[in-house]
């Protein structure tokens, strides 16, 4: 198959938390794609300042566009191609919970994001997991309510009724022990990967996708998914095909087993 377009997950994926280093071997294959004819998209549960921080855009890889916030926003060339807004009551009233609890979460814009509330182990550990950089916002009034895309709450299982049923017209995805991603509607990674190939005028037979996470799986819906062997058992299953571990290199060895890697 001829590929066109080439989308990658980066924690777990592309960055190796296991060593908290990038996998250089991968990267170094990715940056060479634009040459064979194929175009390189992120595409992370990550916001924009987030992925910024953590220093993709400075591996040397052409870019040519970001799905982010596992969905909720999709850029090409600088130009929006997708993005899903909460309403701003919801943004309100969600604020208004997370403090009147003692819990904390982001606050989740299309091209950052800020903590709030209570520092908890919840918290903690996801700041600790994702080698992420807390940014806070010092007075909550000053806080903008519009143009919102969710929120990353950092709450135990013990919470998750109690939110639904405050918050029954938005949805709750747990990725992890800690953390909730909140958003207005049912939004995956797929769906900005569809953005994308509509506006190149390609079909999902030539887009090829890696990814490790469960948030990864809708992926394998719109490309060839490659999963990385430090996936969990369902992200396998749902995946066209399973590489190596990140720390083996996964993505360089899926690329040279298609021709697109030395």
């Amino acid at each position: 198959m001829s590929y066109k377009a080439a989308f990658f997950d980066i924690d777990w994926t592309l960055y190796d938390h296991k060593n908290h280093r990038w996998d250089h071997k991968s990267v170094e294959a990715v940056s060479h794609l634009k040459e064979k004819g194929i175009e390189c998209f992120l595409c992370s549960a990550r916001p924009l300042d987030s992925m910024t921080d953590l220093g993709v855009f400075q591996l040397g890889i052409d870019w040519r566009g970001y799905v982010a916030s596992a969905g909720a926003v999709t850029v090409m060339d600088g130009k929006t191609l997708k993005a899903f807004m909460m309403k701003e009551a919801d943004v309100v009233n969600f604020i208004r919970l997370v403090h009147y609890l003692h819990v904390s979460a982001e606050i989740v814009y299309p091209e950052e994001c800020f903590f709030f509330g209570d520092d908890t182990p919840f918290s903690e550990s996801y700041y600790k997991e994702f080698n992420e950089k807390q940014k806070r916002l010092g007075n909550v009034g000053r806080m903008r309510t519009s143009d919102t895309v969710g929120f990353n709450l950092f709450i135990s299982t013990d919470y998750d009724p109690l939110f639904a049923k405050e918050f029954p017209g938005l949805v709750f995805r747990r990725y992890a022990p800690f953390g909730v991603d909140v958003m207005p509607c049912v939004r995956e990674k797929s769906s900005g990967i569809e953005a994308v190939i509509e506006r190149l005028g390609i079909s999902k037979e030539e887009v090829i996708s890696f990814g490790d996470g469960i948030q990864d799986i809708p992926m394998a819906r719109v490309s060839h998914f490659v999963a990385l062997g430090n996936a969990g058992d369902e992200v396998k299953a749902a995946a066209s095909e399973v590489t190596s571990p990140v720390w083996e290199s996964g993505v360089y060895e899926a690329l040279k087993k298609h021709g697109l890697a030395e």
